[in-house]
């Protein structure tokens, strides 16, 4: 199994493209997990948003995901996954700033925040779809299966390390800082993304 592991720890990172994906998506794992550790203390502490409202902005996100799903089907008719992907890592960048840019106004703050997970979400569907087409494309058969594993450990295992970062950074800067800090990580996915074209 560590022959298994090397092989595809080799594959992912000499392959342009495939190590452009993984500092993209590792962009985002930690992006999300220092915005998932401040957002609802965020939301809750310093907005005032009630337990109702907080619900709906996550269901938001929810439809944001359908709506990815719906668009992405219709836009790979059309498109190559390449130019979705950095689409993808572009217009979930924007959707996250507008998190630490919210208002203090409870009722501004929570529509810019159901704004906000739904276009994030879309976005999200957009990129993983399209980024998942791409290593299918690059990966041959027999190494398609190592490389998916290799993707998935690389990409989704910063998470928690950006989750403790956020709750450090949340204590330290305070709560909207660190949502703006998850949202310069998140920007660099976009040049990382780039990366797969061509």
């Amino acid at each position: 199994w560590r022959g298994d592991i090397a092989a595809g720890l080799r594959l992912v990172w000499s392959e342009r493209r495939l190590r452009a994906l993984v500092l993209a998506s590792g962009a985002m794992s930690v992006c999300g997990g220092m915005a998932d550790a401040a957002f609802v203390l965020f939301a809750v502490n310093e907005i005032g948003i009630g337990a109702g409202a907080l619900g709906a902005v996550f269901a938001v996100g929810g439809a944001g995901y359908l709506a990815g799903a719906w668009l992405t089907r219709r836009l790979a008719l059309k498109c190559p996954p390449a130019p979705m992907i950095v689409l993808g890592a572009v217009s979930m960048t924007v959707g996250q700033a507008l998190l630490p840019l919210a208002p203090a106004q409870l009722w501004a703050a929570t529509a810019v925040f159901a704004a906000s997970f739904f276009v994030v979400s879309l976005s999200a569907a957009l990129y993983s779809v399209n980024q998942l087409s791409l290593r299918q494309q690059i990966a041959p058969d027999h190494l398609l299966g190592r490389v998916n594993a290799t993707m998935r450990f690389v990409t989704l295992g910063p998470t928690p390390l950006g989750a403790l970062l956020g709750g450090l950074l949340g204590g330290v800067i305070g709560l909207r800082a660190t949502l703006l800090v998850a949202t310069l990580v998140l920007a660099l996915a976009v040049p990382a993304a780039r990366g797969v074209r061509g």
